[in-house]
């Protein structure tokens, strides 16, 4: 792998800043405190620091003449209206000699005095958290009481020193393509969690005096700006304190890259690299900067390869033949290669293809028909292909604007096309099928009854002023992706009508049923698979969390021609179902391995065979097992039913059973099952003599 830190940067700012006030006092003087500290450069990023401006309070220790003298232990410090004040007021003493210590930023430390001398405060142990916490620390002494006749005394001024280093990292973007844009994300660091240190000797700060490190801590520094042009630099989110380490400690940092060639994502991937050979020094902070090309981007570190091109002919010219779709009243009736304005709705019927082209509309034109707004009138049967549809700027206060709206008898395709600033993308209302593939749509889009099945495949469902998806009738949607605010309402759907989500996410993350709204008291079928054909005779195999989805065997068929598995499991491990319903399938849930497999399922529904081997340990609660072609629970080990229920003609078989079946409140055939009446009331296959508990 290339080497990615190209530079580190140590920057040290520590220069003290002292105010002095004269008290004047009758009789003994009380000792007061004036509290400096060590300014801070300022940069882009957020900077957890705590500067002379910021500090509100400090604790302090302090003894007279040895460490038996005590004055103040852990006394608070604070800063009101710019003077700083304590409880517990103290007296100098004439003819004593006083020393004093204070912390301030140490809730994550932890303080032992026992070997507090005329030097320090003793040993301090901290612990890195979120690299929030500036951990600050000032020694001053010997200082001499005023004479017993002083009508004056100094403040005690602290000047506080960072404990602790400072981190930060800067990504510069490498490529010399200024198309080609760098976005990293969640940038992470390693470091070492727990250490000590013992402040008891001078000038303790000018060397790594920090030992006994313990563990790890992963330190977050969020995101850097995104999308950074060719040759820019820009810095991570935040500043992060950590614990200061010779150069032998290895720094472990992970960021998720991303190049965008235009709005493209062209490459992204997780980075890991280790920083070596860097020591962090106390009170120092530190820029990791690192240069992101084409020889370092990948995840495995491989080149990516450059474009070349090459010409190898120049066609002759060919006459061409007449075109369709011509859009009137937007472009000339002669061509389709330019951009244009609408000045009037475009009807069409027939074939559109735009060319890669855009058609926008103007501000102030009636797009007004028939009682509705729209800047493409299909008729069907027709199609749109390779068009971008602008309504920016175009407002009717009495229908809204459509993008696409369709009418007539016939099915209707719309291909790569993206339609935003529209109150509805699209608005369909012809009679027939509605395809949509390999598009980006912004805006409300609604399907009527008329429109038999709709399919989308491909497609950006983005948020806008306006951001519904309401299907009417049978609806699939593969590879679809619903950004976050985007509203998918099932209100209208036409009782009966069925949906089914192949593939789909909301917001980067897989689509569930919670994604879905008003969709109470509608009779829809709802369907969320994670494939669309079955692998190795399972719908889904080997998924540790399967929740919230329909799982439906439907008219698929294996590969081998053996039964069809709902869930299937091949490997070991821990697995969870909860809020699944199983049906049309051959086996509800089938495991089949000889490793050791923990089988949890819970508020579900399972039509069909449910079986597992002697090396799985099952539970079931609030589980309903019903009647498909096949109906039957086959358990081999030991297995607990809570609150579950078997439809009457349902089969328990016992015939391979070598543990205990324990029923806890479950009913058969809509009767609770008791030991009593098991026998006349349970259809079961094979002995259950000692194999079933209540």
């Amino acid at each position: 792998m290339k080497k990615l830190f190209v530079a580190v940067l140590a920057i040290a700012g520590l220069v003290a800043c002292n105010t002095e006030e004269a008290v004047r006092v009758q009789g003994p003087a009380p000792i007061a405190f004036d509290g400096s500290f060590v300014e801070t450069r300022a940069n882009a990023a957020v900077d957890p620091s705590t500067t002379t401006a910021t500090i509100e309070k400090f604790n302090v220790w302090g003894f007279m003449d040895d460490v038996t003298g005590k004055v103040f232990v852990e006394e608070e410090v604070t800063k009101n209206g710019g003077e700083w004040s304590y409880v517990n007021t103290q007296y100098w003493a004439p003819g004593h000699k006083y020393y004093f210590a204070a912390l301030s930023n140490y809730d994550n430390a932890v303080v032992n005095t026992d070997g507090a001398n005329e030097l320090g405060l003793g040993n301090l142990k901290f612990t890195v958290t979120d690299g929030s916490d500036d951990l600050l620390y000032s020694a001053v002494g010997p200082i001499d009481a005023p004479a017993a006749n002083a009508t004056t005394a100094e403040k005690v001024k602290f000047s506080f020193n960072h404990m602790l280093s400072k981190v930060k990292f800067s990504f510069t973007n490498g490529f010399t393509n200024e198309l080609a844009t760098i976005d990293v994300k969640n940038i992470q660091m390693e470091v070492p969690a727990t250490a000590d240190i013992d402040v008891n000797v001078a000038d303790w700060w000018t060397e790594n005096n920090w030992k006994n490190y313990d563990g790890t801590a992963t330190v977050a520094f969020g995101d850097a700006c995104a999308k950074t042009g060719i040759g820019e630099s820009q810095e991570c989110d935040n500043e992060r304190i950590v614990l200061p380490a010779n150069n032998d400690v290895v720094y472990t940092v992970t960021f998720d890259v991303a190049l965008y060639q235009g709005d493209v994502v062209a490459y992204e991937g997780t980075k890991t690299v280790e920083v070596k050979g860097v020591a962090l020094e106390i009170g120092k902070a530190y820029n990791f900067t690192a240069e992101l090309n084409a020889s370092n981007i990948t995840e495995d570190g491989s080149e990516l390869l450059p474009i070349e091109f090459d010409v190898i002919e120049v066609k002759e010219w060919v006459e061409a033949g007449a075109q369709t779709g011509v859009i009137e009243g937007a472009v000339e009736n002669v061509t389709l290669m330019a951009d244009a304005e609408a000045t009037e709705t475009v009807n069409l019927t027939g074939s559109l293809d735009g060319a890669g082209h855009t058609i926008s509309a103007v501000d102030g034109v009636d797009y007004v028909i028939a009682s509705t707004a729209r800047l493409i009138e299909a008729t069907a049967p027709a199609s749109i292909s390779n068009l971008t549809i602008d309504g920016k700027g175009v407002y009717t206060d009495k229908y809204g604007i459509r993008g696409i709206y369709t009418i007539g008898t016939g099915d209707i395709t719309i291909s790569n096309v993206e339609i935003y600033n529209c109150t509805y993308a699209i608005n369909a209302c012809h009679t027939g099928d509605l395809v949509v593939v390999n598009s980006t749509l912004q805006g409300w889009n609604s399907y009527a009854g008329s429109v038999a099945n709709s399919r989308f495949e491909n497609v950006k469902f983005i948020d806008g002023e306006f951001h519904n998806f309401r299907p009417y009738n049978n609806t699939v949607c593969k590879n679809c992706d619903f950004a976050a605010g985007v509203v998918i309402d099932l209100s209208c759907m036409v009782d009966g009508a069925s949906i089914k989500f192949i593939n789909c996410t909301y917001d980067g993350q897989p689509l569930t049923a919670a994604n879905l709204t008003d969709a109470e008291g509608v009779d829809v079928a709802v369907d969320m698979l994670v494939t669309e054909e079955p692998v190795n005779n399972g719908l889904i195999q080997n998924v540790a969390n399967v929740e919230n989805m329909t799982i439906d065997g439907g008219n698929f068929t294996t590969t081998d021609g053996r039964g069809l598995r709902g869930i299937y499991i091949t490997k070991g491990g821990v697995y969870n179902v909860n809020n699944v319903v199983v049906k049309n399938v051959t086996y509800a849930i089938n495991v089949n391995t000889t490793e050791a497999v923990t089988l949890n399922v819970k508020n579900s529904t399972l039509e069909g065979w449910t079986s597992y081997g002697t090396t799985t340990t099952a539970s079931f609660e609030n589980v309903a097992f019903t009647c498909g072609t096949y109906a039957n629970f086959r358990p081999y080990s030991a297995t607990t039913l809570t609150k579950c229920t078997f439809e009457a003609g349902f089969q328990i078989d016992f015939t391979a059973l070598t543990g205990v079946l324990t029923f806890d409140n479950c009913t058969y055939d809509g009767e609770v099952i008791t030991e009593a009446n098991f026998a006349t009331l349970v259809q079961v296959d094979g002995d259950y003599t000692g194999k079933i508990a209540f």
